[in-house]
This record gives C-alpha cells, sequence and structure tokens, in this order.
C-alpha cells in the first residue's frame, strides 16, 4: 500500500468525500486548509461556532474485519509498544506480502493520522470574514523494506537484494491560529455576481508534543550473474535520527544500557498526557476563485458557480529543544549474516522502533553504533504541501476534485501526488449525502461516505472511509469523523 499525501484537515465533511473538498469546505475548520473559503458562507448568520469535531484515519498493515478490532489495532499503534504485540501468523505473512509487496516492491508505506478541532468561530462581513481556531493533530508514517517480513530476495537487474529499511516520522502539534480572508471583485456594479476572487491568510502559533525523524536505510547486496544463488553477506546501510521528548530520552537510554523494553516502559505511557517539547509558527495561504454559471434575479448570487482553489499549507517551521537526541551514521558497506524474517508487525507503536532493531541480532544497530550523539536543539520544517481544487456547484449537486503534493516527507505528508475526487448530493436540503476516492499510483480502492443534517442555525456531520481489496469481497473500515456541533447566528 502506497501512502499519498493526506489532506492538511481532516473532517467529517472532508472524510466523507475522501479528502477532496478544498474550494467547498468552509466555516472555521476552513482556517487551516483554505481560508480564502471563510468568505464562501453557505449557512446564514454572520457568527458560526464548531466544537469538538474530530477524525481519524489509518492505512492498515493488517485490514481486520471487525470494526472493534480495527479500532483495537489503531490504538495499539498509537501507544507504547508491549512485547508480544503485533504477532504474525504464516497466513498473516502471506496476506501482508500480497498486500503491501506486490510483484517486486522493496517497501511498504502506511499512514496514521488524527485532527481534533478543539473550538473555531469565524465571523464574517461583508467585505473580510475573520476566525479563530485551536487544534491538536497527530500523525505516524513508517515505511518497512520488504526483508523484514520475507526471508527470500528480489532480484533487479544483475543484483540480488533484501531491502531492511526502517523509516518512521512521528509527530504531535497544537496549533492556535487566525484567519482573514477578503474578497476582491474583478467586475461590479452593472454585471452584479461577476467572477470573484476571494484570498485568505492564516497565521498560527505551534506547540509541538514529541517528535520522530527516524531513517534506516538498509539492504543486503549481491550482484551475481543470472545462474548463480546470491548468497547475501554483503550489507549497506545509512542512518539518521531527530527526536525529542519521550522518543529522544527513550533512544539516550537504550544506548546507554541496551535494554529496549526497560527504555520503551520507562518513557512512554498508555495515559495520555500532552509534553510540550518545541515551539513553532506557521502560516497557511488561499485563494478561491468563483465563476458564476447562472442568476437567481437581478442583485442575486448566482445559484450555480465553478470554483477554483489554490492554496499552501503549513509554512513554517518547529524548534525542538526539550530532551532533543539525534544520531547520524554515514553510508556503510561491511559482512554480515543474514538476519532472518521478525515474527512481529511493525505498527509504529511508542518504541517499537528501538524494539524492532534490538531485535535484528544479525544487522549491525544503527542506535548503539553511530557515532558522536548530540542533545542540541533542532529546527523541522511543517509539512508544508500545495492543494489544487476544482469544484461544479450545481445547487443539489456538487462535483470536486483536488490535486495536492507535499514539498517534504513528513509524518502529516509526503512527495507523492495524489488526486482526491467526490461528491455531494442533497434530495433533502438538509441532508446531504457525500461519496469520494482517491486515486494514486499502487493505491487500493478506497471509498469515502458522509452524511449529515444541516438546519437554519446547527449542524452535525458524520464520515468514514472504508478500504476495498481486489482479492477480498470484504471492505474494511480505515477511518472515521464526527462533525460536532456546529452553530450558526
Amino acid at each position: 500500500m502506497v501512502q499519498t499525501t493526506a489532506q492538511p484537515v481532516q473532517s467529517a465533511t472532508s472524510l466523507g468525500l475522501s479528502g477532496s473538498g478544498m474550494a467547498y469546505i468552509s466555516g472555521p475548520e476552513a482556517t487551516f486548509w483554505n481560508p480564502a473559503n471563510l468568505m464562501i458562507a453557505d449557512r446564514p448568520g454572520r457568527f458560526h461556532l464548531s466544537v469538538g469535531t474530530g477524525a481519524f484515519s489509518f492505512d492498515p498493515v493488517f485490514p481486520e474485519s471487525s470494526v472493534r478490532t480495527q479500532l483495537a489495532s489503531y490504538r495499539r499503534a498509537y501507544r507504547p509498544y508491549k512485547p508480544g504485540s503485533f504477532q504474525i501468523s504464516k497466513d498473516r505473512r502471506q496476506k501482508i506480502l500480497e498486500m503491501h509487496y506486490p510483484g517486486n516492491t522493496l517497501l511498504s508505506t502506511h499512514r496514521q493520522q488524527a485532527d481534533l478541532l478543539l473550538a473555531g468561530a469565524l465571523w464574517k462581513t461583508e467585505h473580510y470574514s475573520l476566525s479563530i481556531a485551536l487544534r491538536g493533530r497527530y500523525g505516524s508514517t513508517f515505511k518497512v523494506g520488504r526483508g523484514w517480513y520475507d526471508g527470500s530476495s528480489i532480484q533487479d537487474g544483475q543484483q540480488h537484494i533484501r531491502d531492511f529499511s526502517l523509516i518512521q516520522r512521528r509527530s504531535e502539534l497544537y496549533e492556535l491560529a487566525i484567519g482573514y480572508a477578503r474578497e476582491f471583485t474583478f467586475v461590479n456594479g452593472l454585471l452584479p455576481g461577476a467572477n470573484t476572487l476571494y484570498i485568505g491568510i492564516t497565521p498560527k502559533f505551534i506547540v509541538a508534543g514529541p517528535h520522530l525523524n527516524a531513517r534506516y536505510d538498509a539492504r543486503y547486496l549481491q550482484e551475481t550473474d543470472e545462474d548463480i544463488q546470491p548468497v547475501f553477506n554483503t550489507f549497506s546501510a545509512e542512518f539518521k535520527l531527530q527526536s525529542s521528548g519521550s522518543h529522544g530520552q527513550a533512544f539516550r537510554q537504550y544506548r546507554q544500557n541496551g535494554r529496549a523494553q526497560q527504555a520503551i516502559d520507562d518513557n512512554f505511557s498508555s495515559s495520555y498526557s500532552f509534553k510540550p517539547t518545541g515551539y513553532g509558527i506557521g502560516f497557511d495561504f488561499g485563494l478561491n476563485y468563483v465563476i458564476p454559471l447562472g442568476y437567481r434575479n437581478f442583485g442575486d448570487q448566482a445559484s450555480k458557480s465553478l470554483r477554483i482553489g489554490l492554496s499552501f499549507n503549513d509554512i513554517g517551521a518547529v524548534r525542538y529543544h526539550k530532551q532533543p537526541f539525534t544520531l547520524e551514521s554515514e553510508r556503510d558497506t561491511t559482512k554480515a549474516a543474514l538476519q532472518a524474517p521478525v515474527q512481529q508487525m511493525f505498527t509504529g507503536a511508542g518504541g517499537q522502533y528501538i524494539n524492532y532493531l534490538h531485535r535484528a541480532s544479525s544487522l549491525p544497530n544503527p542506535l548503539l553504533t553511530a557515532d558522536s550523539p548530540s542533545e542540541q536543539s533542532y529546527t523541522a520544517l511543517l509539512p508544508t504541501s500545495i492543494n489544487t481544487g476544482l469544484l461544479l456547484d450545481l445547487k443539489h449537486l456538487k462535483l470536486m476534485g483536488d490535486l495536492a503534493i507535499g514539498l517534504d516527507n513528513t509524518a502529516f505528508s509526503s512527495k507523492n501526488i495524489i488526486l482526491n475526487l467526490g461528491m455531494e448530493a442533497r434530495l433533502l436540503k438538509q441532508i446531504p449525502i457525500r461519496l469520494g476516492t482517491t486515486l494514486a499510483k499502487n493505491r487500493p480502492f478506497t471509498l469515502g461516505l458522509g452524511t449529515g443534517l444541516e438546519t437554519r442555525n446547527w449542524d452535525f456531520n458524520l464520515g468514514t472511509t472504508l478500504l476495498l481489496q481486489s482479492h477480498s469481497p470484504e471492505a474494511y473500515f480505515t477511518g472515521g469523523a464526527f462533525g460536532g456541533l456546529q452553530l450558526h447566528f
């Protein structure tokens, strides 16, 4: 499964539209996605309040048909690693290889993300809009080499490879944002409802929690003639690590005593307690160009329109200063005994990165062999991304498509290009029906579903995503969201 860029904001509406809606979604949540949309109010009133909007999604290593079991797997992947967790049977190992390593694929990528809009308020006037919003978000992205699960090699030309790469990026951010948007009408007066450009910007202050950016780029290599069976004794590896908070302290402790589980137990807790490790600033910038396609009456807004949106999200950086710990070792080629496949899945649980490398006894352990660790503060860029979107608004039917790409690989984004498609239909004005899907290379088919109840003065929305596999008739639950309570005055 190939992980792709996630939308800057996950909500019940965006999840139901499978990540599309960049030119559509308005209200306080637009503060973090496309602040230009703060000027596009689809609900009556000048003051709009949103409380308790939450969403989560993930790409499971091993999808479960039971929603309850799937949710339990999600929680275990967020919490600290426990011995004996995530065991692999023979059948599960084969299914993991079929799902995530088809053909000659060497790396699988998985994502886990959660967003919570704690509170947001929007004040809209005739000429400008102001918003203030507070949200928390968590992201974990990891890549696992095929060699961890598969004892056989993959031939690439004259070279045979067993990939033991292990990459994980994990981050927690709390953001206080103030959005500002206004409109610029190109033609005024005689042509009411003419094309309009909306522009918005959102400066934000960020408090960051524990941070992890670990990259172990490692492979067994053997160049042979086609008729010769390769013997893997050449091992090439490079390692880079940046960490803070509980992650940094766990790596530091492990280097001191070499006891993996003790380092995990002493530094990661099952009970949630946010501990700041860094501070930063950033901003989001957005445009929305509205082209009317028809008019109701002279002087009224168009009932149908085409919207073209563009946004630059998460421009900025965070300075990590509490319990920072960095390691780096340059690429080295050596002789190494052949490592057997592991007996447990890697899910990105707290501290599991340490456990995985500790248990790989035949591999050089970069956590112990890397020289010159540093405890100096470091700076990490925010998950900057560029998003574009189209919305064809036909009043009772909305069709939309988004393109997104991250400028760097982070816990929340990647450099892969992603296309999201969505549709919202209303047979009844108060009840939207949302469908969406995501298109990306080598990605299984996903389906977004959403609905809600939207009255004149309040809204409540729900959304979910389903994963559909070509070799299985079952659909797997991979995300959910609730719209909280949105009030309009």
